[in-house]
């Protein structure tokens, strides 16, 4: 369960690293096709703040998150990527690729509530995926939820020092 945890917060950082990465790619794909849209100056440069916004929020998370660490090694080794739930699967399928860049050795996803056709989708990308519930009527993933209010970064660091502690003295558990 500890080292679940620690996955869990490291396959996010991963996951908002790959989300900077799909962010960029984006922003590189608008500014070179900006000649063939009819969107005006202003709205292309509204687009290109919100990006630029995104990913200075996501640089920002992984300096907090990590704390200086590098990222942890995933060659050939089994990574579970852990979350809340999905819903249109496109963050999961960037963390799923960039865990395949990095040469991860098998690729499980487990989250407890997903669309059916979102995980058939993800399927061809995962080694695994094991999903809890698959509703129908997906709305959203909070919609699963009793409580789903968001985790302050200061909670999630604070996760992340207990957890290191108890790793760094077993016997003391």
């Amino acid at each position: 369960n500890l080292q679940s945890m620690i996955e869990e917060l490291q396959t996010s950082n991963e996951e908002l690293q790959a989300t900077n990465e799909e962010l960029l790619a984006a922003n590189e794909e608008l500014q070179s096709t900006n000649e063939e849209l009819t969107t005006s100056k202003e709205e292309m440069q509204s687009l290109n703040e919100e990006l630029q916004s995104a990913n200075e929020e996501l640089e920002r998370r992984v300096r907090i998150y990590r704390g200086g660490r590098n990222p942890i090694p995933v060659a050939d080794r089994t990574v579970i990527v852990v979350d809340d739930g999905i819903a249109t699967g496109s963050t999961m399928s960037a963390a799923i690729e960039l865990l395949r860049k990095r040469k991860a050795g098998r690729i499980v996803v487990a989250v407890p509530v997903a669309p059916h056709d979102t995980v058939r989708r993800l399927r061809g990308e995962a080694d695994e995926i094991i999903v809890l519930l698959e509703p129908e009527d997906f709305r959203a993933v909070g919609h699963w939820y009793e409580d789903f209010s968001q985790t302050s970064d200061e909670d999630v660091c604070r996760q992340m020092v207990d957890q290191e502690s108890r790793l760094a003295s077993p016997g003391e558990a």
